[in-house]
């Protein structure tokens, strides 16, 4: 990644003045993941900073102290990767461990393919405990008045169910025996 930093400085009668701007470029870091059940926690191993630029300077030619620059915020990179790493402790990434009640995720893995990360999980369906099946009923219908719901199924069974009375109007047991 790339940064830029700005150095402000208030001046005098209280207005602020940029002082320097330091382009970073490609700014590199290693992390370490570690997976505990289902939560991963991040840890930086190292910070660097490729090179380093100043566009700007108001204070003095600060570009001939550019390899001063470049030690000063690789040691300040160095030091920060302590208080990092303590606050990225204390903030796991929860991965959920079931998705819209329906899958039960598990075994959670990661892995580094060519500058890619792979996120590999194992679902397990879980099956409604109720029946979730809801009769229809028609938007022509005015309330009030008689609801058939007619079905037939593979077997070649026709019911036709009254939804107002709660029952069977009529039940073969194959298209067959209809008139």
């Amino acid at each position: 990644m790339d940064a830029v930093l700005e150095f402000w400085v208030i001046t005098g009668n209280s207005t602020k003045e940029k002082a320097v701007t330091l382009d970073l470029n490609d700014i590199y870091g290693q992390f370490h993941i570690d997976i505990k059940a289902m939560n991963i926690t991040i840890a930086a191993t190292k910070a660097s900073v490729k090179s380093m630029s100043i566009p700007q300077d108001t204070i003095g030619n600060l570009t001939d102290a550019i390899s001063q620059i470049e030690s000063l915020v690789g040691q300040v990179l160095t030091q920060a990767l302590p208080p990092i790493n303590a606050a990225l402790a204390k903030s796991p990434i929860q991965v959920p461990n079931k998705i819209f009640g329906l899958f039960e995720l598990s075994d959670l893995t990661l892995k580094n393919h060519n500058g890619y990360i792979e996120a590999g999980l194992t679902p397990k369906f879980i099956p409604p405990t109720e029946a979730i099946f809801v009769q229809p009923e028609s938007i022509f219908t005015k309330p009030g008045t008689y609801r058939y719901v007619q079905t037939l199924d593979g077997d070649d069974n026709f019911t036709m169910w009254d939804t107002k009375l709660n029952q069977i109007v009529e039940d073969v047991k194959s298209v067959n025996d209809l008139d």
